[in-house]
């Protein structure tokens, strides 16, 4: 949200110095710039919802495609999706498999226990 804000401003920063002065490159209209920063606004709003929406439920983050997941051994973290695979241990062949975007794989396992003995009668 705050390089939205630092872009408006640059946009209307640019809006004034093309008052002051008419360069020879091609430099956005008022219109343009105007559509460009109500565009932003737009977001704005948008990013601001997901904000509250955090606030509200607890969460630390907001995962429109994918999550900052841990990585193992320290504080480091990678985006990435959790993808967990039950495997049939007579044959090694793969029964079934979630993609999932919960940080953890702790209430997986039983999940993907049960399908895989779904999967096999």
């Amino acid at each position: 949200m705050k390089d939205i804000d630092k872009k408006i401003d640059a946009y209307l920063d640019e809006l004034d110095k093309n008052d002051e002065n008419e360069p020879d490159e091609y430099r956005p209209t008022a219109e343009e710039l105007k559509e460009k920063i109500k565009t932003l606004r737009e977001r704005m709003k948008k990013y601001k919802g997901f904000q509250k929406q955090m606030e509200e439920s607890g969460e630390t983050q907001i995962s429109l495609t994918r999550r900052s997941m841990p990585l193992a051994g320290g504080p480091r973290t990678q985006v990435g999706y959790n993808v967990q695979v039950s495997v049939d241990e007579k044959h090694k062949l793969i029964l079934d498999h979630a993609v999932t975007n919960q940080v953890t794989d702790r209430s997986l396992l039983s999940q993907m226990a049960k399908r895989a003995k779904q999967a096999l009668g």
